[in-house]
């Protein structure tokens, strides 16, 4: 292995002082190794003032003036050996950082110190003799380069020391954050607090805690926010105040940016019996033991609501279509929508959360859940759902042979086209079935979570097994009886070996009650088919 730099030995210097004299020196060489080792004294570098500690050598950046100040009692002495670089080796176009090239005085605990000490005496006594050969001289130089060895290692050892110590001082300044965060406080302060510049600081304090410090300072902040927002009935203002902003608007858009809602979004949706009007998530509301006091019709009429949705008022016709006549009458505190449809006309009424509907179904559970605060509550839910999947899983072993497919359908369009759903969570996801290789092809790129295909392409898309809904008015319901008649149809494997299951709309909802509502039919329905095409 190259080295990067090589050392050379300069002059080796006994510096001594008689009992209680002061005695001065300036270093001459770019580079000087202080090593006292009689008497006792206080040694001031430049314009670094230094309290001798045994078993301590101190390298010293060039022309470094030293004085010492000798205690009284004993004479002093130390060696003073001064050196050079000879040799840069490039690394492309950096130069290599000398590690023995302080820019302040550093001491160093070189261990073992004794011999640290004896090849000091041994190049120094050497450099005092004339005659010499040259052997001996590269004998001298070998001891060099020994101590440069040991330098080199306690310089490693002395920055992982500082390196721990800034660790605990960066720390310290963390507790001071969490005791004194309504104080004010600066990013340059707390370095200065851990005597560290503001880059290091910064580095450290974003290992320990994966924040730059003011995003640290704005979260404890916020924590103690939210506290007060739900139990002090304060102002807005007067907790911004109490929780360290300076203003109240400050204070509501770190609170949004932290938090994704407004302070008073974050209250109307927590506080105890909050007015809360859905237009899209009734069964996640529901699964969480809140009711809500005002849903679409539509959602009210799903048919594994029952007996939980009682006395909901109707607040529209369907997700998309209010009644804000009937919304404003109820005085709701907040309300709830998706993907931003009509949120400029609620938020007038109400404060509105608006959830994507995008994200898989039990993303939108669990973020709902945060934000209604009963994440609690939901993970106690999916747990209890992913048990009971599991029991069902096994079960369906029985009706679902290794290597078949299943496949999910939505009889609208007939005759001409079927919906096919490429995103069946329940099936594919819970139950861990196995979708058709067409379907798996959809699956595998970007892609929408269902789709319209011509009747004729229903082959490639059917599975072994077909779960298909027929929705409930009457047209839909003839144009399907219809369409059993069709020779396509006949021909396909899961008609010829009653494996079609027939599904009612309710299984179109991805709501958690839905959800475990179809996974407790799942079986029963496919008992059923045994007998004949099932329907629920």
């Amino acid at each position: 292995m190259r080295l990067s730099r090589i050392y050379v030995w300069s002059q080796s210097i006994m510096l001594t002082a008689e009992a209680s004299n002061n005695s001065s020196y300036t270093t001459q060489a770019g580079y000087s190794l202080f090593i006292p080792f009689k008497g006792q004294c206080r040694l001031r570098f430049a314009e670094w003032d230094i309290k001798e500690t045994a078993n301590v050598a101190y390298l010293l950046p060039t022309a470094t003036p030293i004085e010492v100040h000798n205690a009284p009692g004993l004479p002093w002495s130390a060696f003073l050996i001064e050196f050079e670089s000879i040799l840069r080796l490039q690394n492309g176009d950096e130069t290599l950082i000398d590690p023995l090239a302080p820019s302040r005085p550093v001491a160093l605990r070189v261990s073992p110190f004794y011999r640290l000490l004896k090849l000091a005496e041994e190049i120094h006594l050497q450099s005092r003799t004339e005659e010499d050969s040259l052997a001996d001289r590269y004998l001298v130089h070998a001891r060099f380069q020994e101590l440069i060895s040991m330098l080199l290692k306690a310089v490693e050892e002395n920055k992982a020391d500082a390196e721990d110590e800034a660790v605990q001082a960066v720390s310290k300044t963390i507790a001071y954050i969490n005791n004194h965060f309504a104080t004010e406080i600066t990013h340059t302060r707390l370095a200065e607090l851990a005597g560290l510049s503001l880059r290091h600081y910064s580095r450290i304090f974003r290992q320990l805690t994966d924040q730059s410090p003011i995003d640290y300072l704005i979260g404890k902040r916020i924590d103690e926010a939210e506290k007060l927002l739900l139990v002090s009935g304060n102002s807005i203002q007067d907790i911004a105040g109490m929780s360290g902003f300076h203003d109240p608007f400050h204070f509501s858009r770190s609170f949004k940016r932290q938090r994704g809602i407004s302070p008073r979004l974050y209250v109307n949706l927590r506080k105890e019996r909050s007015r809360l009007v859905t237009y899209q998530y009734l069964g996640e509301m529901l699964a969480l033991g809140i009711k809500p006091v005002g849903a679409p019709k539509l959602l009210l009429a799903g048919g594994y609501f029952r007996g939980l949705a009682e006395g909901i008022k109707e607040t529209g016709m369907s997700v998309v279509m209010p009644y804000m006549d009937k919304l404003t009458e109820l005085k709701p505190d907040a309300i709830l929508t998706f993907d931003g449809h009509h949120y400029s006309q609620y938020a007038k009424i109400a404060p509105t959360l608006d959830v994507s509907w995008s994200k898989p179904a039990f993303d939108r559970f669990r973020l709902l859940a945060d934000r209604l605060g009963k994440l609690k509550e939901a993970e106690a839910w999916l747990l209890d759902y992913r048990e009971k999947a599991e029991s069902v899983r096994v079960k369906l072993s029985e009706y679902v042979k290794p290597g078949q497919t299943v496949s999910f359908f939505w009889a609208r369009g007939l005759p001409r086209s079927f919906q096919v759903y490429y995103d069946m969570e329940l099936l594919y996801d819970d139950l861990g079935l196995t979708a058709p290789e067409a379907v798996r092809h959809v699956q595998a790129i970007s892609h929408p979570f269902k789709n319209d295909i011509p009747v004729s392409e229903l082959r490639s898309y059917a599975g072994d097994h077909m779960f298909i809904v027929i929705s409930r008015g009457r047209r839909a319901q003839h144009l399907f009886q219809q369409w059993r008649l069709d020779q396509t149809w006949n021909e396909l494997p899961a008609v010829r070996n009653n494996q079609v299951y027939l599904l009612s709309e309710d299984w179109l909802r991805e709501d958690p009650i839905s959800r475990m509502g179809q996974l407790q039919d799942i079986i029963n329905i496919m008992q059923a088919s045994r007998t004949g095409l099932s329907r629920v």
